[in-house]
């Protein structure tokens, strides 16, 4: 049998089960008496094929998130809105595409400056109007406001070692600032400086020396390679084990009376590749799978902690990935072993092809979501502001989550109209678009620059004379690893979607409701080259 087929049975069989389980398990789900305790866990550059319950030929196990699936609901078709990590982040905390900001391409550095206006209504800001209490406990990486001695942007000097950060004062601008009561954790990646940690808005340990060093880049995948201001007892093994004791010792602080929000990012399985001594050499491979390994036992001893609690019952929560698998960590190697982080699908992190976005997401419920269903229906990790919007029953403001789509029918297996998003977009590190509409895919570039940013998918090779199309065009149902270009047969379907991209950027929203304003920016050069 082929991927296809086995891909389209799987899809049918899960549908069924989907419709059966949850249509009788929603009979006593209609109405909300307690508000659900809510726990957002966001892996970094974890791949889709790095789950076992995704990808049935890994060389690597993953009973904790295979778990919440098994509880609750795995999505085969969930996408992030970008294939990098800030603006998939911002999406995620917004319900709004992050193009629609000044970050047209890349992502934040070290020391940028908030990404997240304080006027903007965050994810945070809904649960803290309902009446959670809230807390973000992780990987940041969205910008902060520093305080400087001259009042101008933060600076640091790798060479000497001089900076304008006054690291001894409060941040102008942090998590707490944006609905968050509660936040510990570090500013950016975890290969990027500062290397030490903040709790609210101070940093908690002394800038002490500089950690860092660029000979380490590809050469030694679990050291610091970014020189910048560090706390000499900072190492990046300690960070995953510090960041999931604190999210145990806050939900152990939480009360059955008043309902709690958890933004939980973590800073694995992104470089530094540093499993914690327990795990080095658990997968048998390679580092990269033992550190998977560990964010699979983090899930662990989270949901431990809420039975032990007594809070697992009402607490939702959601796993996934921030963007798809990095492949300057050994993706030869892996592939080679027969470990395929992008399981099927073309393309790895920073792509447009669906191994850059399309990620893992499994979320359980108990009190309301039927166990053991799948689902295939195209969702984004934008949608689940207005997810937890419709659970709160509290409607969005219209200059808040834009691009947002309640995906609460789905997971209580009521009626709704298929395909809950008219349709999705992603976007590269390039700032190039692609565009989905039920099973067809627009990639409004080049097959050239769709991907390989840093290491090309070698599974796909481009062919000798690559075609002058400035856009792919894809049938997902049939061809789910993009390898068969339809463009110049389907025109006019290609035409419908780019104009579809065309107004959802033009309106500032891609769901119902008042055109609103994009950000402004001087340039913007991937919309004039698709004739905005």
């Amino acid at each position: 049998m082929t991927i296809n087929k086995m891909l389209q049975k799987q899809s049918c069989v899960a549908s069924f089960f989907l419709f059966i389980n949850i249509a009788s398990f929603a009979q006593s789900s209609e109405k909300f008496f307690v508000k659900p305790n809510v726990i957002f866990i966001l892996a970094d550059d974890m791949g889709y094929g790095d789950i076992s319950c995704y990808n049935p030929n890994a060389r690597i196990q993953t009973p904790n998130i295979d778990g919440l699936a098994d509880a609750g609901l795995r999505f085969t078709a969930g996408h992030s809105t970008s294939s990098v990590c800030t603006p998939s982040r911002y999406s995620i905390l917004t319900g709004r595409y992050n193009w629609r900001t000044s970050l047209k391409q890349g992502v934040l550095g070290a020391y940028s400056p908030p990404l997240i206006p304080s006027s903007r209504m965050t994810i945070a800001d809904l649960f803290k109007q309902n009446g959670y209490r809230t807390a973000c406990i992780g990987k940041w990486h969205l910008g902060l406001e520093y305080t400087t001695s001259d009042n101008k942007a933060a600076q640091f000097n790798a060479k000497d070692g001089t900076t304008n950060i006054q690291f001894d004062k409060p941040l102008k601008q942090s998590p707490n600032d944006l609905g968050f009561d509660y936040y510990y954790g570090v500013a950016a990646s975890l290969d990027m400086p500062p290397y030490m940690y903040i709790e609210n808005k101070k940093f908690i340990q002394r800038y002490d020396t500089i950690k860092g060093d660029p000979k380490f880049m590809n050469k030694e995948q679990n050291r610091f390679f970014r020189p910048g201001p560090a706390a000499r007892d900072f190492t990046p093994e300690a960070v995953l084990p510090d960041l999931t004791e604190k999210a145990k010792s806050y939900i152990e602080q939480q009360s059955k009376q008043q309902p709690f929000f958890l933004y939980f990012p973590l800073t694995a399985p992104h470089t530094p590749i540093s499993p914690s001594a327990a795990y080095v050499g658990k997968s048998g491979l390679h580092s990269y799978l033992d550190f998977c390994m560990q964010v699979d036992d983090v899930v662990g001893e989270i949901v431990n902690t809420l039975k032990k609690a007594g809070l697992y019952d009402n607490t939702l929560i959601v796993f996934t990935s921030d963007n798809g698998y990095a492949p300057y960590v050994d993706v030869k190697f892996l592939e080679d072993n027969g470990h395929y982080p992008s399981y099927i699908y073309r393309g790895y992190k920073a792509d447009a092809w669906e191994g850059g976005h399309r990620v893992p997401l499994v979320m359980q419920w108990p009190a309301k979501v039927a166990p053991h269903n799948v689902t295939n229906e195209v969702v984004s990790l934008a949608d689940w502001y207005a997810t937890f919007a419709a659970i709160l029953n509290n409607k969005p403001p219209s200059n808040a989550a834009e691009d947002s789509y309640s995906l609460l029918p789905l997971l209580l297996g009521n009626k709704y109209t298929h395909p809950l998003r008219e349709a999705t977009v992603f976007h590269t590190i390039k700032g190039d678009f692609a565009i989905q509409k039920e099973n067809w895919k627009l990639i409004l570039c080049s097959e050239k620059n769709a991907g390989g940013n840093w290491v090309p998918d070698k599974r796909y090779k481009l062919p000798a004379n690559i075609p002058a199309d400035s856009m792919l065009l894809y049938n997902l149902e049939i061809d789910p690893e993009e390898v068969n270009n339809l463009v110049s047969r389907y025109r006019e379907k290609a035409a419908e979607m780019k104009s579809l991209l065309k107004k959802y950027i033009k309106n500032g929203r891609s769901n119902p409701g008042k055109a609103v304003q994009n950000d402004q920016v001087k340039q913007w050069p991937q919309v004039k080259s698709i004739g905005l």
